[in-house]
């Protein structure tokens, strides 16, 4: 993401009120102590209760860059050498013939909002999948994404017609897609979250910028899915996602966190199947954050630890496997094709389900890794149709 600013006050003397367009996430410059305050005023939200939407702060403006872009979504980082995004991939599609701005496109996003709180996106979105089909002669979209990504996706397909998403998606392939949501939201709610993963900062000092993010309330744990697999453990007291209410009031006063929740929690309306094909990959084998754990309440909301089970080092199996309710049986590395009758008017679609485990890759790795490229890539190849990221 990239910001420009002509601000009317900086937080500390060093911190510029004026600037031209400059990648903010990620830029380097966040290694200097004395320069991370600047950074977390910056790219932190104010939300309206007028509008019940978040906004940047008066003087900060904030942008994706041009979307459709590959670039954005190849690189986090402003040098080509990251490994945070999808350079690899698209890499890879180049080599079978495929062009960037021709049939592969990226569709970045603002990662500090929710889909409520972020409906443009999901307005170009749309008109972007429809031209490119329209420019390569009706073949329908392979739309690829990782995460926080594929969550806004099933919000965007929740809200199509099944006779558009008959005519331009062919094929949805996911990368550890927290369907149901995760601990590190709740815990960076909580605590705080290092989101720089830098060891010179404390995780507290994160917290005030990420109660404004919508994002992070969107992808707490959901009810209908974490059932009774406990969140949040305090002293000798149990907290479940159905209590999410109850513990958001715990960390102390913020309206603002707990309007941002109830709209959040309305965005996925259910975790049926989306009415498309589905590539569900997930890795798996990894110790992954199940819930969080204060020892007394005097340690509550600072200070936590993590009780961990298994997932992919940040999505745990419980959401990870939502997608496997998609398919007839509950077997794991194999495909499965079934029909689905759908009501009213639509058209009956034939909605192939394909899953895959990738034993001992974390999150961020499914980026680089080579099984998982090559997985995507043949899949791609195999349709011999537009691939969109």
């Amino acid at each position: 993401m990239k910001a420009r600013l002509n601000k009317p006050t900086s937080s500390r003397i060093w911190c510029s009120k004026k600037s031209d367009w400059y990648t903010i996430w990620f830029n380097p410059s966040v290694m200097i102590p004395q320069f991370l305050e600047c950074f977390l005023d910056n790219i932190r939200l104010d939300f309206d209760f007028e509008t019940n939407l978040t906004r940047n702060p008066p003087g900060i403006e904030i942008g994706v860059g041009n979307f459709g872009d590959t670039f954005p979504v190849e690189f986090i980082t402003p040098f080509e050498a990251d490994i945070f995004g999808f350079h690899s991939l698209v890499e890879e599609l180049t080599y079978q013939g495929y062009e960037r701005g021709r049939n592969i496109y990226g569709a970045p996003y603002d990662f500090r909002k929710a889909p409520y709180d972020n409906q443009q996106f999901f307005l170009d979105l749309k008109d972007l999948i429809e031209k490119t089909v329209k420019t390569n002669g009706g073949r329908s979209c392979i739309v690829v994404c990782h995460s926080l990504g594929c969550i806004n996706f099933l919000y965007f397909l929740q809200q199509q017609t099944q006779s558009w998403k008959d005519k331009y998606i062919r094929s949805w392939i996911t990368m550890g897609a927290p369907f149901g949501g995760a601990i590190e939201p709740l815990e960076a709610l909580a605590s705080g979250n290092n989101i720089l993963r830098l060891f010179i900062y404390d995780q507290i000092q994160f917290r005030p910028i990420e109660r404004t993010f919508s994002s992070l309330v969107f992808l707490l744990p959901d009810e209908r899915v974490w059932k009774d697999t406990p969140v949040l453990h305090i002293k000798d007291k149990v907290y479940y996602a159905r209590d999410m209410e109850t513990i958001l009031k715990m960390l102390g006063p913020n309206e603002a966190l707990l309007r941002m929740w109830k709209l959040a929690r309305r965005d996925i309306k259910n975790y049926d199947h989306p009415g498309v094909e589905v590539h569900c990959l997930r890795g798996t084998d990894m110790s992954t954050p199940l819930t969080i754990k204060y020892n007394d309440t005097q340690f509550f909301p600072d200070h936590s630890k993590r009780l961990y089970g298994w997932g992919d080092g940040t999505v745990p199996e419980v959401a990870g496997d939502v997608c496997l309710k998609w398919s007839k049986s509950r077997s794991q590395d194999h495909h499965f094709h079934e029909e689905n009758e759908v009501e009213g008017n639509e058209l009956k679609k034939s909605q192939g389900f394909y899953s895959r485990t990738f034993p001992s890759v974390s999150h961020i790795e499914m980026l680089n890794d080579q099984d998982i490229i090559s997985y995507i890539s043949d899949s791609i190849w195999s349709y011999n149709t537009v691939n969109f990221m």
